[in-house]
This record gives C-alpha cells, structure tokens and sequence, in this order.
C-alpha cells in the first residue's frame, strides 16, 4: 500500500494457503477452507476493534479511529458472509442424491463429493 512491509506475513500466507486448499480439496475440504476463513477473519475483525480501542484511549480523535472502527466493522461483514457460504456448502452436503437432483440446484462435477481433484 505504502511501500512498507507489512509487519506481518503470516496473513498474507494464511490467505494463500486457504486459497490453495480450496483448489485442489474437494467439496469438504472447500467447506472446510470456508469455515476457517469466517474463524479467521471473526480473530482479525476483534483485532482491529482493539486496535480502534486502544487509539482511543491513546488519546486518537474519531477523525483516526472512525475509519478503524469502519474496518473492524467491515472485516466482521465479512466473517459473516463466510459463514453464509459455509452453510450454501454444507447444504449440498446435507441432501440426499434424489433431493439434490430435484432441487433445481446446480451442483458440482461428482469428483467434488468424491474427494475433490
């Protein structure tokens, strides 16, 4: 963002390890990627919250923590919508082969319940 490097890495490199176990598992281990990227970012949303509160405290204006608050507000949207996609995931899991058929839903190649690629 600003040329500096970011104190830590291992965000970075947790996001691309989610991103490669999605790839090649299949739908378990997609479902499972999901659930651990809503865990994930529930921890990083309840960071930059105490981020906000100790800028505060520290005596930072809301001209400074409004703009963090915003983010951990954001970030915590966005655990959410995880979650809502580990449970569209888990749905397909959860249904029946007949079920599934008559659903009208569009399902994945059968490789996907088999284990993935």
């Amino acid at each position: 963002m600003n040329g500096q490097p970011p104190l830590y890495d291992n965000l970075a490199d947790a996001a691309e390890l989610l991103a490669d176990a999605a790839m090649r598992s299949g739908i378990h281990g997609k479902r499972d990627v999901l659930y651990s990227l809503s865990e994930g970012l529930q921890s990083v949303s309840r960071a930059v919250q105490m981020i906000a509160t100790v800028l505060g405290d520290a005596g930072y204006g809301p001209e400074v923590t409004d703009p963090v608050d915003v983010t951990a507000n954001t970030i915590f949207q966005a655990s959410t919508a995880a979650e809502g996609a580990t449970h569209a995931v888990g749905s397909l899991l959860n249904m029946h082969v007949g079920d599934l058929a008559a659903s009208g839903q569009q399902v994945p190649h059968n490789t996907e319940f088999n284990g993935g690629n």
